[in-house]
């Protein structure tokens, strides 16, 4: 209480006490915004306990604004005296943060004693989006000082509770938690002046506390650029944060007393069914809840890389209260139990899943379905090189931004938006995928876009419908390479190909059954560009003849044409030596493998292939803990006996 009446001094001691008048709500005024219109310099605004539903500008005056407790001391009041910003269902050029502060005010502005709550947002919207800044404050070129505010349950794209750019605030025993975010859920700090270093200042003794709060880059905090900020906490979502916590870590020097969650070096166990967020997660039998929250409390590292086991059952914000999008932690993998019944769904066009920074490795997916309504981006890869393994997104699509990564028995489908994949300055590897009925305004199957040099191995692309073309889109520097590929029945022309200026493009099939073949390709020209196609050999122009393509079933049929007809475990050099291609041995039957995303076995009917391990791998078992059975998967280079031994 000593503490609290100081820091009251010392903010009053600012202000001219003969000059100052003191106006209260509601008695003077019915909204705090109208007191603040009336307000001159110096003068103290006094709110009484209740809800005011509102967003209020302090429009560069430099007043005091607060709840009783700014009178009393009683830390009742915070909670009692709600500024409520109506954030609800606005359209995205109507986002309001609930208070802002964006015309030069100092540290003798003061807001204090409130609980700040249902902001949106202050939007800038231009041509074709919106960027959405500071869902409970928005603070720029200004530094007021925030006291004894409790910041809950705000929203926006930079910063859930408070966006800062330029501002040297005083933070002062603030309370920001359960705030959402895509960057910086409880703050983001944005653009820093390199001459004049201006970044809000926490109080070493009055500190504040900053947890639980969530978005994609930063779940608590991100910070646009250097310098280092200096974060000096009471409490924190956990003691030693990582990336994950506060983006990037090392723009941030921590100084923290106490963690609202204990960090595990161990996997994970999450169950939408059973799970509770007040277990441990160290075991199947003692689950999550949400696979958001497993992020926040899983540590590892590259020398202990760590997995958030995914039981069986639909994740979702209406059934579990999942946050979307997931972003993965470092060095953390997301394993399923079962492909078709572990659903993470979301509708809209939000992300379902994220994977960035490029420097972390170790990072893969697995035995998922991912499930939107078309428009849903399923899995969103920048800047990172992760493995999908064993998923089905099923109207979400893949997009891909400076990405290597490795897709091996994925299924692509029901997408009404952009196309089933769409990459720029991408070269990932895909390996027995199909991309199936999708539409897209420009392609429906898969966009190869700005410099993207992917590599396509036993790929179906079929019965997908693009404004301009169906199946495949190649242009602006891409060289795509087709091998062991099907690409039937998409709109026409199915596959296109566009050069302009200095960005020339290429496409290489081999082995593959292109329906049309070579002269079925179109090839578009603009301002002396040159569009390549290299035809090497075995490609074919046949019939599929896939099983039941009427209800999505594109296996081979007995007598299709593809059986036998694919390569592997060969190394080819074409484009007048200048170009290499690697095709890596697979597992088949009969004498050759089949062209297409699953090999046809005539003993079973059908069968998936999938690739031979080049090296010797041994997976972590599932469960783990276990009683009395676990599963443990390896992988060897050629086939043999094998013992494993059990301790």
């Amino acid at each position: 209480m000593k503490k609290l009446y100081i820091l009251i001094f010392l903010v009053l001691i600012f202000f001219d006490s003969k000059a100052q008048d003191t106006i209260n709500v509601p008695a003077n005024f019915s909204t705090i915004q109208a007191a603040i219109d009336t307000a001159k310099k110096g003068d103290i605004v006094i709110v009484d306990k209740g809800i005011y539903v509102e967003n209020i500008n302090f429009k560069g005056k430099n007043i005091i604004v607060g709840s009783l407790y700014l009178t009393t001391g009683d830390t009742s009041y915070i909670s009692q005296t709600i500024i409520n910003g109506n954030g609800e269902n606005r359209e995205p050029f109507e986002k309001r943060s609930v208070v802002t502060f964006e015309n030069g005010e100092d540290s003798t502005a003061c807001l204090c004693g409130f609980t700040i709550t249902n902001g949106d947002g202050s939007a800038s919207c231009g041509s074709f989006s919106c960027d959405i800044w500071g869902g409970g404050i928005t603070c720029i070129n200004s530094s007021p000082t925030l006291s004894n505010l409790k910041i809950t349950k705000n929203n926006g794209l930079y910063g859930g509770g408070i966006y800062f750019s330029n501002c040297k605030s005083k933070l002062v025993s603030l309370t920001i938690t359960e705030n959402t975010a895509v960057y910086g859920g409880g703050i983001y700090f944005d653009y820093v002046n390199f001459r004049l270093p201006s970044v809000p200042v926490f109080d070493t003794i009055n500190r504040c506390n900053i947890f639980l709060n969530t978005a994609i880059f930063g779940s608590d905090l991100y910070k646009m650029s250097d310098p280092k900020i200096s974060i000096i906490l009471d409490t924190f979502t956990v003691i030693k944060p990582t990336n994950y916590h506060a983006y990037p870590l090392d723009r941030f020097d921590f100084d923290i007393k106490n963690a609202k969650m204990q960090q595990v070096n161990s996997d994970i166990y999450v169950n939408p069914k059973i799970g509770d967020n007040r277990n441990s997660g160290l075991a199947s039998e003692v689950p999550l809840k949400t696979i958001s929250f497993a992020m926040k409390k899983i540590y590892a590292d590259s020398l202990n890389p760590k997995t958030i086991y995914l039981a069986n059952g639909v994740y979702s914000t209406a059934l579990t209260g999942e946050f979307f999008p997931i972003g993965l932690c470092d060095y953390v993998s997301l394993k399923g139990e079962t492909e078709k019944k572990v659903i993470l769904e979301k509708e809209g066009y939000d992300v379902i899943i994220c994977y960035y920074n490029g420097s972390i490795k170790g990072r893969s997916i697995e035995n998922l379905t991912l499930k939107g309504s078309g428009e849903t981006t399923g899995i969103l890869i920048m800047d990172s090189n992760p493995e999908l393994k064993n998923i089905t997104m099923d109207g979400a699509m893949l997009r891909l931004s400076n990405a290597n990564p490795i897709i091996e028995n994925v299924k692509i489908s029901g997408n009404t938006e952009e196309a089933g994949i769409l990459m720029y300055g991408s070269s990932p590897t895909l390996m027995n995928v199909e991309i199936n009925n999708n539409t897209g305004w420009l392609c429906g199957g898969i966009r190869i876009e700005e410099d993207s040099d992917p590599i396509l191995i036993n790929v179906t692309i079929s019965e997908n419908t693009g404004g301009e073309m169906g199946g495949i889109s190649t242009n602006a520097g891409s060289d795509p390479v087709f091998a062991n590929t099907v690409v039937w029945n998409n709109s026409l022309p199915q596959i296109e190909l566009r050069s302009f200026l200095n960005w020339n493009c290429s496409i290489t099939f081999l082995h593959s059954d292109i329906q049309g073949g070579q002269s079925g390709i179109h090839l578009v020209n603009y301002e002396n560009g040159i569009s390549k196609i290299n035809w090497l050999g075995g490609n074919i122009n046949l019939n599929p003849l896939f099983t039941n393509a009427a209800n999505r079933d594109f296996h081979l049929s007995a007598s299709s044409p593809c059986i036998d007809s694919g390569i592997q475990d060969t190394m080819i050099i074409y484009n007048n030596g200048m170009d290499t291609l690697i095709i890596p041995s697979l597992v088949f039957i009969g004498s050759s493998p089949d062209i297409g995303a699953f090999e046809y076995d005539p003993s079973l009917g059908v069968k998936e292939i999938h690739t031979l391990s080049l090296q010797y791998e041994l997976e972590q078992n599932y469960p783990n803990p276990f009683n009395p059975s676990t599963t443990i998967k390896y992988s060897i280079p050629k086939q043999s006996y094998v013992t494993l031994n059990v301790y």
